[in-house]
């Protein structure tokens, strides 16, 4: 699962320390997987309150051990991952476990995206349901950095940006078309596009302009920190067509026909995270936007408002 590294304006980890945090999470979230998939595994053996160690045999918990467990499955503020509170879910399928198991992380990755120990932002209830953000969270490899949404700064002006991935190996802009299953995109002039669904046809500035803008904030950081990474553009349309030819090597033209085939692509990528991609990151953190308030000042309001 892809990393949020900065959602929209709000406070995120990863501000903190972009070297730390993405291999921190990575290792985390292996080890709760796997603590995970043994308890699962131990479930399915008859030995409920047994753990399953890497040798593959099977030890009942002392009461030490299980007191530890309850401890550790408490969900804090902390930097770690909280263990997951499935309830019954170790009686479903392994492949149910798992897609359990996605959810908590996807949603704990929003909150590392929008607060700290001691910030946080609040965050619109849209993401949480946010089908691009999750498409892309859950699909892509962890060694993979998502910028969705954020607000940065050029020359101290400030640009709103859509999707930023930094890959390991390379650097995508996204610029996402909503629509269903009968809209149509469609070229109309170098300077506009045409969105044509059953009832009605929209006319609106192109695409391109929004993925240039992100591809000059984007190679102006990279001439600044003195890093040579190759950046590429997409216009993805995921639920419905697109009828428009591209002529550059460097914009790729992604519909609901060919979404999974460019998914596919990313995913292949499985490169470790590298140094030059953690300082893109880091400097993309230093020129982006951040809105957020004290964790201790927002705990005492939503205390009030409930006592109220």
């Amino acid at each position: 699962m892809a990393q949020i590294v900065k959602l929209s304006h709000y406070v995120s980890r990863y501000e903190i320390d972009i070297y730390r945090y993405p291999s921190r999470y990575v290792r985390l979230k292996r080890e709760r997987w796997n603590r995970l998939k043994q308890e699962w595994n131990a479930k399915q053996t008859g030995f409920p309150d047994a753990a399953v160690p890497q040798d593959g045999r099977i030890h009942r918990d002392s009461r030490l051990q299980r007191t530890v467990k309850r401890l550790f499955r408490r969900k804090t503020a902390s930097d770690d991952i909280p263990y997951p509170d499935f309830g019954h879910v170790h009686s479903r399928s392994l492949e149910d476990v798992k897609a359990v198991f996605q959810e908590e992380l996807f949603h704990f990755q929003i909150g590392w995206a929008s607060s700290t120990v001691s910030e946080v932002s609040r965050v619109k209830q849209a993401y949480y349901q946010d089908e691009m953000l999750r498409r892309l969270v859950k699909n892509l490899p962890d060694t993979f950095f998502i910028f969705y949404e954020p607000v940065c700064f050029m020359k101290k002006a400030p640009v709103e940006l859509d999707i930023v991935i930094v890959s390991p190996s390379d650097i995508w802009v996204i610029k996402p078309l909503a629509g269903d299953g009968d809209t149509i995109y469609t070229k109309s002039s170098e300077r506009y596009w045409e969105k044509r669904g059953k009832e009605r046809t929209e006319t609106f500035l192109s695409p391109m302009y929004d993925l240039n803008r992100m591809r000059t904030v984007i190679e102006h950081l990279l001439e600044e920190e003195g890093i040579s990474l190759p950046v590429y553009q997409a216009v993805v349309a995921k639920d419905s067509f697109l009828d428009v030819s591209s002529h550059s090597t460097r914009t790729k033209l992604i519909d609901k026909r060919t979404i999974d085939s460019f998914m596919q692509k990313l995913i292949n990528n499985q490169a470790p995270i590298k140094h030059t991609q953690l300082k893109i990151a880091d400097a993309l953190l230093c020129n982006v936007q951040t809105v957020s308030e004290s964790r201790i000042e927002a705990d005492l309001e939503t205390i009030e408002k409930r006592d109220d």
